[in-house]
């Protein structure tokens, strides 16, 4: 009973076939969704190693890029990945309510250095996934690129979701200040979000082994 319980649930997923005109504007999107988390990365490290010598917050002129990024960044991935990983999509949408709903609607907690540990970590994820999905769509993706985005993930996706967690909790306060069933929202999201993430920790790691018998059929 485990087992077959155990082999449904690891049943592959056979990836679609993709034209060359899809692969190239796949792989385009993955591009500019990579090169704009490289500049989050630099501003977040520009500003607080450089500028201001410790965390000190993002200043209001550089928010509205970074929001930008992060709104862009889900939309294309739902779009893109609804169909193949609905789990991660909704780990996006996630992300994306943690930094509208909590750090947005409540920017004292952008004072808290987890918030620039969240947009480093967020900035690394994003840049191994959509490299490694440029790689992947225009051809065989490097060895240690490959290693890297089946391995790193493992210990970036539970950092984050602890950081979102702890940024959430920062803000409860205000929140109940605001609006108490505004708080109790954010309560009842995050209540939700901590128990399900090994259910979505799970289900990539299952993707990821799917898309290496994929990639293994595909090359022979």
């Amino acid at each position: 009973m485990d087992k077959g319980s155990s082999s449904q649930q690891e049943k592959e997923v056979p990836e679609p076939e993709l034209s060359p005109v899809q692969r190239n504007l796949f792989a385009m999107t993955n591009a500019m969704i990579c090169l704009a988390w490289v500049g989050v990365f630099v501003i977040v490290v520009y500003q607080w190693l450089i500028v201001d010598g410790g965390w000190q917050g993002i200043p209001s002129q550089m928010q509205g890029p970074i929001q930008g990024v992060v709104l862009y960044t889900t939309v294309v991935q739902v779009m893109m990945n609804y169909n193949l990983d609905r789990h991660a999509c909704g780990q996006e949408l996630i992300r994306c309510a943690c930094m509208f709903g909590v750090i947005v609607k409540f920017p004292e907690v952008q004072a808290s250095a987890a918030y620039g540990l969240v947009l480093l970590l967020w900035s690394v994820s994003h840049l191994v996934d959509q490299a490694y999905c440029v790689r992947d769509l225009l051809g065989s993706p490097r060895p240690w690129l490959t290693t890297i985005y089946n391995s790193w993930f493992r210990l970036l996706s539970p950092l984050c979701v602890g950081l979102e967690v702890y940024l959430t909790y920062c803000a409860m306060p205000l929140a109940r200040q605001l609006n108490k069933h505004y708080a109790l929202i954010m309560i009842l999201t995050a209540l939700a979000y901590v128990p399900a993430f090994p259910f979505i920790y799970q289900n990539r790691l299952i993707s990821r082994k799917n898309h290496r018998k994929n990639l293994f059929l595909r090359k022979n």
